[in-house]
């Protein structure tokens, strides 16, 4: 079995032009007259291109004759009596997400090394903070030693 071109509900909505909800509900109906769409992965519609032709004829009888959705449906079922289909239909989109998780993989694991190395550059800034602040500490207590040494009168320096 060769694969057909899927296409997604927001497709299909932009090329009938009308709304997404309006969409799903003529699908709705057309599923209840016994019409089978092609299910994903995640049991979203996939539309096939005999889908889009059957939404197109659906589109025509509702808005430019005036029948009703349920009149609408029943004859396109009429028309395009549908096999049932159950099995995944692989679409274009399916690929490219495996593309993008790969690089989303790759991109955590850059993130993750480079959250590891931040936080080993803020150890070592703290370290260096710590060290900067004893040899401070020794220099503030060498300038009292040296200011008390030279406060003592002359002929005190020998005791």
């Amino acid at each position: 079995m060769s694969e057909e071109k899927a296409y997604w509900t927001h497709e299909i909505a932009s090329i009938l032009n009308v709304s997404d909800s309006t969409l799903r509900k003529w699908c709705m109906a057309l599923e209840k007259e016994g019409y089978v769409f092609t299910k994903g992965e995640n049991n979203s519609r996939a539309f096939l291109v005999r889908d889009k032709q059957a939404l197109l004829y659906f589109k025509q009888l509702v808005k430019v004759e005036g029948r009703t959705i349920k009149m609408a449906s029943v004859q396109v079922f009429n028309e395009f009596l549908s096999n049932e289909r159950t099995t995944p239909v692989r679409t274009e989109y399916e690929g490219v997400r495996g593309a993008f998780d790969s690089e989303l993989k790759k991109l955590n694991d850059r993130m993750d090394k480079q959250e590891e190395f931040n936080q080993k550059l803020l150890d070592r800034i703290d370290q260096r903070d710590s060290n900067l602040m004893a040899v401070l500490r020794e220099v503030q207590e060498h300038k009292k030693e040296l200011a008390m040494t030279k406060k003592k009168k002359w002929w005190q320096f020998w005791k």
